[in-house]
Formats: C-alpha cells, sequence, structure tokens
C-alpha cells in the first residue's frame, strides 16, 4: 500500500515538472537567446536494478522515466540559458486601419392605434414663365413718312422777307433814281412771281417777279436798271403816282394773295435817311418789325457799294449787308 502510494507521487511529480518544462521552456528559435536543457538524474540503484549511464536523454524518454513504477529516480532539472550580445530586435507597429462608422437609418414603425408621422420632402418650386399669347395686342411700330417740302411757288406767304434799305431820296446823279432792297433772312428761296410794292393800301408801286435766295437781297429800281449803274437790278420800272414822297410814305410788302408780308409805316415821315445827301434809309434788324423808328438809321457813310448813273458813290448798300446791321 505504501508502495502504491509513493510511485503515485512520483508520477504525479513527473506530469508536474513536465508541464512546466513545456510551458517555461519554448522549442528553440533563431532568436537573440539561445538555451541548453540539461536535465541530470541521480538514480538510487538497487540490488535488483541498473541504468546505464550513457543513454540519451530525450522528451520521450524522460516521460517513460517519470511514469516508470519501478524507477526511483528523483530528475532535478537544470535550465541554463546563454546570453549572446545581439541587437534589441525592432518592434514595429503595425498600422491601424481605421473602422468604417456604419450609419444606421432607424425606420419608424407604425404603431397600432397611431397615425404615422409623415417625412416632410423637399419639393422643388417651379417658376412659370408667361409666354406671350398669341392673342395679345401687338406692339404697333410707327412708320415715319418723310415730309417733303413743297417747293415755294407765288402762293406761299413767307415771314422773313423784308423792306431792308429804302432810298426814298434818289441819288446824287438824279433825285428821282429811288431805289428799294429786298432782304430774305429764311433758309428756303422764295418765288416772288404775283408780288408787289404798294403806297398804303391800294396804290401799287411796282410787281415783281423771279426769286429771291437764303440771305439773298433783291434790288428794285425806279425808271430804269442805271439808277444803280454798276449793280444789275431783279426788277425796274416806273414808280406808280409821284414815285416817293420826302415827306414819308406808307410801304408795303404783299404777296401773290394779297396779304401783308412786310410793312414800313412812315406815313408821319421817313425814319432815317437825309434828302440833301441822298443818303439811304437802313433797317437794323430783319426780325424786328418795320414800323418800329427804332428798327432803322442812315448809312453811317463808312460801308457803301455800288455807283449812281453818272459813275459817283451810292451813299447807301444796294444788294449788300446794312452798315449799321450787327
Amino acid at each position: 500500500m505504501e508502495s502504491l502510494k509513493s510511485s503515485a507521487i512520483a508520477i504525479l511529480a513527473g506530469v508536474f515538472v513536465y508541464a512546466v518544462v513545456q510551458i517555461f521552456i519554448p522549442p528553440s528559435s533563431p532568436s537573440s537567446t539561445e538555451g541548453t536543457l540539461a536535465i541530470s538524474t541521480t538514480p538510487t540503484e538497487t540490488s535488483a536494478q541498473k541504468r546505464a549511464s550513457n543513454t540519451p536523454l530525450t522528451k520521450a524518454n524522460i516521460g517513460a522515466l517519470l511514469l516508470s513504477p519501478s524507477s526511483s529516480v528523483k530528475p532535478s532539472v537544470t535550465i541554463s540559458e546563454k546570453q549572446e550580445n545581439k541587437p534589441a530586435p525592432i518592434i514595429s507597429t503595425p498600422p491601424v486601419t481605421p473602422r468604417p462608422i456604419s450609419t444606421v437609418i432607424l425606420t419608424p414603425q407604425p404603431v397600432a392605434g397611431q397615425p404615422l408621422a409623415e417625412t416632410p420632402t423637399n419639393t422643388p418650386t417651379a417658376t412659370i414663365t408667361p409666354r406671350i399669347s398669341e392673342s395679345s395686342s401687338p406692339i404697333v411700330t410707327p412708320t415715319i413718312t418723310p415730309t417733303t417740302i413743297p417747293t415755294p411757288t407765288a402762293t406761299a406767304t413767307p415771314s422773313k422777307i423784308v423792306i431792308s434799305e429804302i432810298a426814298w431820296a434818289g441819288t446824287v446823279a438824279n433825285s428821282s433814281d429811288e431805289w428799294i432792297e429786298l432782304y430774305n433772312a429764311g433758309e428756303e428761296y422764295v418765288a416772288l412771281d404775283g408780288w408787289s410794292i404798294y403806297e398804303g393800301d391800294s396804290t401799287k408801286i411796282i410787281s415783281l417777279s423771279g426769286n429771291i435766295y437764303p440771305n439773298g437781297f433783291y434790288l428794285i429800281e425806279r425808271t430804269d436798271d442805271s439808277t444803280v449803274s454798276d449793280i444789275t437790278a431783279d426788277v425796274f420800272g416806273s414808280f406808280s403816282g409821284s414815285g416817293l414822297k420826302n415827306d414819308g410814305e406808307d410801304i408795303r410788302l404783299k404777296n401773290s394773295a394779297g396779304e401783308i408780308v412786310d410793312r414800313v409805316n412812315c406815313s408821319a415821315g421817313w425814319f432815317a435817311g437825309d434828302a440833301p445827301t441822298r443818303i439811304t434809309m437802313e433797317r437794323i434788324n430783319s426780325l424786328v418789325d418795320g414800323s418800329i423808328s427804332s428798327n432803322w438809321g442812315s448809312n453811317n457813310g463808312s460801308v457803301t457799294t455800288g455807283l449812281d448813273a453818272k459813275g459817283g458813290p451810292i451813299h447807301g448798300t444796294p444788294r449788300f449787308k446794312n452798315s449799321i446791321s450787327p
């Protein structure tokens, strides 16, 4: 009985030592540390059994030795470790791969007896561009019709044909050599056919013909064309009646329709000029009323044109800008 107990204890001790060896002494590997496992046994020989001292020790025969009930060998295990100076291993840390984040979409489940809440949906708002209906009123673009400017005729009534100068005293060569000048202050020529110069309202002095051009002059001579010997008259003839009186006249210019186009009312006496020196009466502003005395003056003697019937100088400006005009 005692022998069985001893054998059992020996077996358990062997198993324990074998387990310790397996756990704490791993198999040799190509590492920086090398070790040698040495197991020495000191058997207690009896007279009945002897062991040869040259038997090699392996894991297999160690287990067999430990499990042998007849053996009274108590193995002693010595672990020797041989260190070599080798560089410490480089420990590399493996890269950490981020784990994906899972998104969980919770879908609400209907509860019995309760309505399921509606999930709002963003619905785009359509922009409606109105289209023009065919029945809409069309845009009317006015058509500009060019206006034709008619050619002036004898029946036209221009307002810028004026009496600009009157030689009521005649010339030094002859007191009967009277002359009248017209001026066109407009921008169109005017046909003077059918026009006339009157004394007062009913006495015609002379009938006119031909044209007067813009910014142009029209010369009317009494008796013949030698009154102003070096300038051709537009019209000439005997002034009806006694000619221009030295004490004044009411001179009127009428168109072919008998309308008064311009008037110089000097029935109370001439506004300017001089009988002894035969100086003419000149208009200052053609756009100012001809019956205003302040709009008239005598030739200044510095500006004169033309020659009388004897070749002497005219004391005026026939068919030329007046000496006192601005």
